[in-house]
């Protein structure tokens, strides 16, 4: 099995005997335990002290189910959801870092002019419909047809803590960057990290 994606900037480590370590620990049972809320999306934060303080959240994409989300083998599944720790607040901040997480690597050979405009009209009507989402998960799919022999999908969700405007500028942030990071590139995962 491949590693996870992961997104580790921050070239400061900590003490694995430190309160901040402790205060790391708590949060994650803490925000795995609370994962079947029904937006799929929890925030939590793990002590008092400033220096030690640990900030989280979880999120589970908007089509799985709440048991599914709880399950410890959903960790595994790094499609399924997102979980996010940090020493500075995380929640309702709207910095924004594209992260590639998965690639696959074959491309579109034929009609590629006619996959990259379907592509960007799939995508920004789905970043609508995740930004205007009434459910509260900020969730949006959609399927297209490329050719009589095959579909092109699309998935994306913002963290239900973002205003649907936000959610809208982060999603097209994140569509803007597909020609430079996934041009003709027959799947692509990524984050944009808030």
């Amino acid at each position: 099995m491949s590693q996870p994606p992961c997104d580790c900037p921050n070239t400061t480590v900590y003490n694995p005997n430190s309160t901040y370590r402790a205060n790391v620990n708590f949060l994650l049972s803490t925000l795995t335990s609370n994962a079947t809320v029904a937006t799929g999306f929890y925030n939590c934060t793990a002590g008092r002290d400033p220096p030690n303080i640990a900030y989280g959240l979880f999120l589970c994409r908007g089509d799985v189910t709440p048991n599914d989300c709880q399950q410890s083998r959903s960790i595994v599944w790094y499609d399924k959801c997102l979980l996010r720790f940090s020493n500075q607040p995380i929640v309702l901040l709207s910095e924004q870092n594209i992260m590639i997480t998965s690639s696959n690597p074959e491309t579109i050979t034929d009609q590629v002019e006619k996959f990259k405009q379907l592509l960007g009209e799939m995508m920004n009507e789905i970043a609508t419909e995740a930004s205007n989402d009434q459910s509260g998960k900020k969730f949006g799919t959609k399927q297209a047809n490329f050719t009589a022999l095959q579909n092109l999908y699309g998935l994306v969700q913002c963290t239900p803590d973002l205003t649907g405007s936000d959610c809208n500028i982060c999603l097209q942030d994140a569509i803007s960057t597909l020609t430079s990071c996934c041009d003709r590139k027959r799947g692509e995962s990524f984050v944009s990290k808030r």
